[in-house]
């Protein structure tokens, strides 16, 4: 195993950790969100990514020896992208406040040896830190329960606790399907929804922003989430917008961004912040047009990606973390997430 600390790693990394990123992550698990990340919230901490070598596992039929100095380096099994903050304190790259999803980057028959082997560096480096808080770590990839087995058998002190949630939707073979899976009462509050909003403001579609009017585009969600009400319009800071800029900017280029707005009659109704991955939609954040709030453009929204979602083959809408009634009215399913705190 060995620790690699300065950012240029990111990118020598980067051909293994995006073949091997988990799909159900979406963007979070590749290597360009933490660059990202890091690039507008990344001041007061350090990179810190994990490498455990297959040669490693191989070696000791399952298990796996510290090589601090990487003296016996070929292929990772895994990779764990970390950041050390003031005072000791070691947390998954990417933060909590922007990044839904976090935890190792290996094949899910190899998140055992994972576990296993950042259980061993920080016994083998308790100097080095003071505390750990891993977060939004999905229940069930058994990342959790196998770190927390293996630290109580080196002596640390560790502990899991379920914290947020993400809503996941299985999106089925047809529309029909889908609709047909909803309570009658919400199946109906949908239709209506959608044509009232066809009745009153006309038919709606899902249009895509243009990379070339990507700034524009932009500009207009960030305009719509300020004049939310509550807490969502204090979100979209100007450093906030800065990441999402970047965030948009850079997922553009590789093919994943999807920017999308709802539209009827040459006006714009709602906006989409998502990404398109592997047979995956994130619906990452999301505002409308405020003066338009009673026909409902947000479900449209909804319904009109569903469309879109199975015209592509999606097999998942994950509507990430939050428990907001809608999603589940929508059909979502619970994907628990989990905190591991560790202490000497």
């Amino acid at each position: 195993m060995r620790i690699h600390e300065d950012e240029s790693a990111i990118t020598e990394l980067s051909s293994w950790w995006t073949e091997h990123s988990r799909d159900d992550f979406g963007p979070f698990g590749l290597p360009e969100w933490i660059e990202a990340y890091r690039r507008s919230f990344g001041g007061d901490s350090e990179l810190c990514i994990l490498e455990i070598d297959r040669s490693d596992v191989s070696r000791t039929a399952g298990t796996i020896d510290s090589d601090p100095k990487g003296d016996n380096i070929e292929e990772p099994v895994a990779l764990i992208p970390m950041e050390m903050y003031p005072g000791g304190l070691l947390r998954f790259a990417g933060g909590t406040e922007v990044t839904d999803y976090a935890g190792p980057v290996c094949a899910d028959e190899d998140v055992p040896a994972a576990a296993t082997g950042l259980a061993r560096w920080l016994s083998d480096n308790r100097s080095s830190w003071s505390t750990c808080s891993f977060e939004a770590v999905p229940e069930d990839i058994g990342f959790g329960k196998a770190l927390v087995d293996e630290l109580d058998r080196l002596g640390i002190t560790a502990s899991r606790e379920a914290r947020e949630i993400c809503a996941v939707l299985d999106v089925p073979s047809d529309f029909e399907s889908y609709l047909a899976g909803l309570s009658k009462k919400e199946r109906h509050e949908l239709r209506r929804k959608r044509n009232r909003f066809a009745r009153e403001a006309g038919e709606p579609e899902l249009v895509a922003a243009r990379p070339e009017e990507l700034d524009g585009d932009l500009e207009l969600f960030f305009d719509w989430h300020r004049q939310a009400q509550g807490a969502k319009g204090g979100f979209m800071d100007g450093q906030m917008e800065v990441f999402f800029t970047d965030v948009a900017k850079t997922f553009t280029e590789s093919g994943l961004m999807r920017l999308e707005f709802v539209e009827a009659d040459g006006k714009r109704f709602a906006a989409s912040f998502g990404f398109s991955s592997r047979g995956r939609r994130f619906l990452y954040n999301s505002a409308f047009l405020q003066e338009a709030r009673a026909l409902s453009p947000g479900m449209v929204m909804i319904w009109l990606m569903l469309e879109e979602g199975l015209r592509e083959g999606v097999a998942q809408l994950d509507f990430l973390q939050g428990d907001e009634r809608y999603k589940f009215q929508l059909g979502a399913r619970v994907r628990g997430l989990e905190s591991i705190e560790i202490r000497q």
